[in-house]
């Protein structure tokens, strides 16, 4: 009882903890980042590792909900994470990578899936160490090491990583694939090859999507983020690193999903790809946009096939409801006070092909080209408030439709 009382403490505790440390980082590091001279560049943090930490904390905390398996050990492995992004050498982060899910939870399905993405990922970055010959990420000369086989294997690690749906480990892919950002650009074939990769990803989940059944529904919509988070990376501009920030904020409320009482998180979705078509047109990149918007129209299919919750977990419904709610309002302040100053950090590999910003207090998200062009906006608020009043007008459809049907049951006379 003791030993069960202390796992499910550290369960709660552990999560709550990363939380509040990538809040703190988040404030501390807001306009540079925090690299201490004693370290030598073993501890290094900036907005990239905030957000790596406050996305490990919102998977550990859903896990705890969604998951029956060994909750310590996941949230073990979320500070084994976290570790990872405070450090800036390239080989302690790749040997947290590897340590962190050899110590998953026994329950992980796909464990083979999981292990060959930690290793393509660790592969990736150490390859890029020893190419450029610098340890440190931060290092001058450091982006030298962004050759072919070191993106390649950073891709293949988040594509197993979001195949195992282990989502810890997709979440230290995806950093290990952002932080390439701080080394410097790729060059225009590997951004060529993410955008295929994720683009197909997407479109091919979108389609199983919308013909699967409610329990392996957030699975096929995990992949569709999953190829959105990789069409962010091969856009290489600043409304790339909108986009997959934004797939990965939302995501611990897709896993919340899995529980059949716990809604889809329907209006970030919606937002998330309208963000995608978005930033597409920013670059300029016609056909990509239609794509996008294509694996968009699929995945609307989908939810809508599923968009009412049981009757008889309403209050676990309206929690939902509650979170998606917070998760599409907070996305102008979102995108305003964190990614915004985090896409400045990771300007030295980024191009000006594409930007996405937002007004946090009048919930306005703008995408500009490269000449600072206007190319489209979505007002939140006011899609909020449109979606609240359709909300409230279903509602008393149905209780009006109820209504009516009870009084047409014929009564049962008294004997």
């Amino acid at each position: 009882m003791a030993r069960f009382r202390f796992s499910s403490i550290l369960s709660i505790a552990a999560p709550t903890g990363l939380l509040l440390v990538g809040l703190m980082l988040a404030w501390l590091a807001h306009d540079r980042p925090l690299a201490p001279q004693v370290a030598h560049g073993w501890l290094r943090a900036d907005l990239l590792s905030a957000l790596t930490l406050l996305l490990l904390a919102g998977y550990g905390l859903a896990a705890v909900v969604v998951s029956q398996a060994d909750h310590w050990r996941t949230a073990v492995v979320a500070w084994c994470y976290g570790m990872a992004a405070l450090t800036g050498h390239l080989a302690l982060i790749a040997a947290l990578v590897i340590v962190g899910v050899a110590l998953q939870p026994a329950a992980l399905a796909q464990r083979r899936l999981a292990f060959a993405s930690a290793l393509a990922t660790a592969g990736g970055l150490v390859l890029i160490a020893v190419t450029s010959g610098k340890w440190l990420y931060a290092a001058l000369g450091a982006g030298a090491g962004l050759v072919g086989g070191s993106l390649v294997l950073l891709l293949v690690g988040t594509v197993l990583a979001s195949k195992a749906q282990s989502h810890l480990l997709f979440v230290m892919a995806c950093y290990a694939l952002l932080r390439t950002f701080s080394l410097g650009p790729w060059a225009l074939q590997w951004l060529f090859v993410a955008l295929v990769a994720g683009t197909a990803l997407a479109l091919w989940a979108s389609w199983h999507a919308t013909v699967a059944s409610r329990a392996l529904l957030p699975g096929w919509v995990e992949l569709v983020m999953a190829g959105f988070v990789l069409v962010g990376a091969g856009l290489g501009a600043g409304a790339g690193v909108v986009l997959a920030s934004y797939a990965l904020l939302i995501g611990p409320l897709v896993l919340l999903a899995r529980r059949p009482s716990f809604p889809l998180p329907n209006w970030p979705l919606l937002v998330l790809v309208w963000m995608a078509v978005a930033a597409a047109v920013a670059g300029r990149l016609t056909v990509l946009a239609i794509l996008l918007g294509l694996s968009g129209f699929l995945l609307a299919l989908a939810l809508a096939r599923w968009s009412a919750p049981p009757l008889r977990s309403a209050p676990v419904g309206r929690a939902g409801e509650g979170l998606a709610l917070v998760g599409v309002a907070g996305a102008p302040l979102f995108v305003g006070t964190l990614v915004g100053p985090l896409v400045a950090q990771l300007q030295a590999g980024l191009s000006p092909y594409g930007e996405l910003v937002a007004s946090p207090w009048t919930g306005l998200l703008v995408a500009y080209n490269a000449e600072k062009e206007y190319v489209a906006s979505l007002p939140v608020f006011v899609l909020v408030a449109l979606g609240m009043v359709l909300a409230a007008a279903g509602w008393l459809i149905l209780r009006v439709i109820g209504i009516h049907r009870s009084a047409d049951k014929p009564k049962v006379p008294d004997l």
